[in-house]
């Protein structure tokens, strides 16, 4: 997968990461990576922290990605811009899991769910 500017990188992760959630959970997912970006902990540009590694599991699962434009890739889009036009970020959180995940890392964050996510603060 490509991932070349920032806008495109952000829009591809939350497409990958959240594209059945609701466009405003679909943002937190975008801050979560902005936050990281604004983090010392992690890279320093939108596209270098989505594909630093064991990160974001649709680039490291090894299942081929496969975007399927239409309105659910253009709600992705929406959700990527309005995440870069925002002067304001609805979390603090640096990390996010699926409900259906169990990580050993969850258990040292505070964390609060939206759709299918719990995000997590702390790490930043």
């Amino acid at each position: 997968m490509l991932l070349i500017d920032p806008a495109s990188c952000l829009a591809v992760a939350i497409y990958f990461e959240a594209r059945g959630e609701r466009l405003a959970y679909q943002m937190k997912v975008g801050e979560v990576i902005m936050n990281r970006v604004d983090s010392k902990h992690y890279s320093n540009t939108i596209c270098e922290v989505i594909k630093e590694r064991k990160q974001f599991s649709f680039l490291w699962d090894n299942i081929p990605d496969k975007i399927k434009y239409g309105p659910v890739w253009d709600k992705s889009v929406l959700a990527a811009t309005n995440v870069l036009l925002s002067s304001k970020r609805s979390t603090k959180a640096c990390h996010y899991a699926h409900t259906l995940i169990t990580n050993y890392w969850t258990v040292d964050f505070v964390g609060k769910r939206f759709g299918n996510h719990i995000f997590y603060t702390g790490g930043c």
